[in-house]
Protein backbone atom coordinates (compact mmCIF):
# COMPACT_ATOMS: atom_id res chain seq x y z
CA UNK A 1 0.00 0.00 0.00
CA UNK A 2 1.62 3.24 -0.99
CA UNK A 3 0.78 6.59 0.48
CA UNK A 4 1.47 10.07 -1.18
CA UNK A 5 1.49 12.92 1.33
CA UNK A 6 -1.82 14.44 -0.23
CA UNK A 7 -3.49 11.08 -1.05
CA UNK A 8 -5.52 9.88 2.25
CA UNK A 9 -5.28 5.88 3.03
CA UNK A 10 -7.29 3.75 1.74
CA UNK A 11 -9.67 2.46 4.37
CA UNK A 12 -12.02 0.56 2.23
CA UNK A 13 -10.84 -2.64 3.40
CA UNK A 14 -11.59 -2.12 6.71
CA UNK A 15 -13.82 -4.70 7.93
CA UNK A 16 -17.18 -2.55 9.10
CA UNK A 17 -20.88 -2.87 9.04
CA UNK A 18 -22.13 -1.06 5.97
CA UNK A 19 -23.84 1.72 7.28
CA UNK A 20 -20.64 2.41 9.52
CA UNK A 21 -17.83 4.19 8.03
CA UNK A 22 -13.74 4.89 9.31
CA UNK A 23 -12.84 9.18 10.28
CA UNK A 24 -9.55 9.90 10.64
CA UNK A 25 -8.54 11.66 13.25
CA UNK A 26 -6.18 14.06 12.30
CA UNK A 27 -4.19 17.49 14.38
CA UNK A 28 -5.92 20.77 13.06
CA UNK A 29 -2.79 22.20 13.26
CA UNK A 30 -0.34 19.65 11.69
CA UNK A 31 -2.50 17.79 9.58
CA UNK A 32 -0.84 14.74 11.57
CA UNK A 33 -3.02 11.38 11.78
CA UNK A 34 -3.51 11.05 15.37
CA UNK A 35 -6.18 7.99 14.83
CA UNK A 36 -8.99 6.09 13.57
CA UNK A 37 -12.15 6.30 15.10
CA UNK A 38 -15.42 4.24 13.34
CA UNK A 39 -18.39 6.45 13.12
CA UNK A 40 -21.76 4.40 13.01
CA UNK A 41 -24.43 6.10 10.32
CA UNK A 42 -27.81 7.31 11.42
CA UNK A 43 -30.38 5.08 9.43
CA UNK A 44 -28.91 1.66 10.33
CA UNK A 45 -32.34 1.55 12.61
CA UNK A 46 -33.50 1.30 8.55
CA UNK A 47 -32.66 -2.00 8.36
CA UNK A 48 -35.99 -4.46 8.11
CA UNK A 49 -35.92 -7.78 8.68
CA UNK A 50 -37.38 -9.35 5.34
CA UNK A 51 -40.89 -10.66 5.51
CA UNK A 52 -41.42 -14.66 5.45
CA UNK A 53 -42.80 -15.97 2.09
CA UNK A 54 -45.50 -18.33 2.07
Amino acid sequence: MSCHDNEAPDWSDVDAPEYSKVVEVRDPVTRQLLGLTMQVMKGSEDIKEPEEQT
